[in-house]
């Protein structure tokens, strides 16, 4: 079809272009709601139990507390999330979607001192348990929650773009063998300083077993796993199984061709590239045309 005859939204939008939000005249999902109150009832409510600490006794007491509290800022929450015309979108369109992560950090460290300050520094442990607990659960949930809201965003923005390419592919065989080996050796080195923690509780080496056990294992999996990819005229899409990332033309600098897989490189330095087995590719010459028309590309690296 020429160009002058195509009347998809596909043309209608030009690359390296965001297209126009599609009517959004519903809020988001029910889920989407329920884990949103859940994140900030995981950090308010430990937060409010530790300035509650001094004022309210016995175990029994604390606990219905918590559980009428959580339930309160849970339900409002989500209610109030609802009624919010696409949030979920709007949300997922931003790359500061992450600071949901980081953000029960701040309250936590801000929450955190003020105590100190009310106890002249006499802080009890059971304070900080409750700003750990805090922080695990909001870091977990805005996790997440930033990865929910960036598959909807994705899902909203395929349903209103033509998909110009599909394909399915693994990193090469030869290629994951520096993530695995790098991802065992953290993974054992974390299993390690985890061990370590039973015989010296008191040592902060056990907290970094638990940080370096899981990075090894995913590490150790990374590109094993075939994805799938689609090209659109708003970026490339990765579909994972648990959820899909659109990636916008203008993050990428370009795309390389090496004898064993299409690589599409990032414009941010610390960003792993895209990866391409060329074996796997069905269609090798579609693919790369339409690469082409979005994305130069680069000298061989």
């Amino acid at each position: 079809m020429s160009p002058s005859t195509d009347t998809s939204t596909a043309a209608e939008t030009p690359p390296n272009q965001r297209p126009d939000p599609p009517a959004l005249r519903d809020g988001p999902d029910d889920v989407f709601a329920l884990v949103s109150g859940l994140y900030v009832a995981a950090v308010v409510v430990p937060v409010a139990l530790a300035w509650l600490l001094g004022t309210v006794s016995g175990a029994g007491t604390l606990f219905l507390v918590a559980l009428g509290g959580g339930t309160v800022v849970l339900t409002g929450v989500a209610l109030a999330v609802r009624r919010v015309s696409g949030l979920d979108y709007r949300l997922g369109a931003r790359r500061g979607r992450w600071w949901l992560v980081f953000a029960p950090l701040a309250v936590v460290v801000v929450a955190g001192g003020s105590r100190a300050v009310a106890t002249a520094g006499n802080v009890e442990e059971s304070t900080l348990l409750f700003g750990l607990v805090a922080l695990a659960g909001g870091v977990l949930l805005g996790s997440v929650l930033a990865m929910m809201a960036r598959t909807r965003y994705a899902r909203a923005v395929e349903e209103g773009v033509e998909t110009l390419a599909e394909w399915r592919a693994a990193w090469p065989p030869g290629r994951r063998r520096l993530p695995k080996v790098t991802g065992a050796l953290t993974a054992i080195a974390g299993a390690g300083a985890f061990a370590f923690g039973f015989v010296a509780p008191e040592s902060p080496v056990r907290a970094l077993g638990h940080l370096l056990l899981p990075v090894g294992i995913v590490l150790f999996m990374f590109g094993h796993n075939p994805r799938t990819y689609r090209a659109n005229a708003a970026g490339l899409v990765r579909q994972m199984p648990a959820n899909r990332e659109l990636y916008e033309w203008d993050r990428f600098e370009g795309y390389t061709v090496a004898a064993d897989a299409i690589v599409i490189h990032f414009r941010a330095p610390w960003r792993f590239p895209v990866i391409c087995d060329r074996d796997a590719l069905d269609d090798e010459e579609h693919v790369l045309d339409t690469l082409s028309e979005s994305l130069p590309r680069l000298p061989a690296r």
